[in-house]
């Protein structure tokens, strides 16, 4: 979009052709300590993001390691469903969440299950 028509708290960044699939080959191959197999993490990532776009939101909870480099100097990371819409957030955050937990989550009356939610988990950065 043209730039003035972009708000000053949004940013976009070119990752180019394969770009999203590299970046997350690179990250998880690091991460997982398997810098030898770098080359099939990269491929195998373009490879099912340029196949099966959809499965990237399998992998949410990896962002904080995946986007690092972008998050450096934010407090707090997140992520959502594209199809929510989020608001003035500290109407439903309260500051405890923020101070005193690592990841929040909300649940849907099944909050003896431990899982993420994918429709909104914060994570501390």
């Amino acid at each position: 979009p043209p730039a003035g028509e972009v708000p000053p708290n949004v940013l976009f960044f070119d990752l180019g052709r394969g770009g999203l699939g590299s970046l997350f080959g690179l990250k998880l191959a690091s991460a997982l300590g398997a810098t030898n197999k770098l080359t099939r993490y990269m491929n195998l990532f373009r490879a099912a993001f340029r196949d099966f776009a959809y499965i990237i939101t399998e992998y949410k909870p990896t962002h904080g390691t995946v986007f690092a480099d972008y998050l450096a100097g934010y407090s707090h990371w997140s992520y959502t469903d594209s199809d929510v819409l989020v608001g003035d957030l500290p109407l439903h955050l309260s500051l405890e969440e923020l101070t005193e937990y690592d990841v929040v989550t909300y649940h849907f009356g099944d909050a003896f299950r431990l899982y993420l939610r994918g429709q909104f988990s914060l994570h501390r950065n």
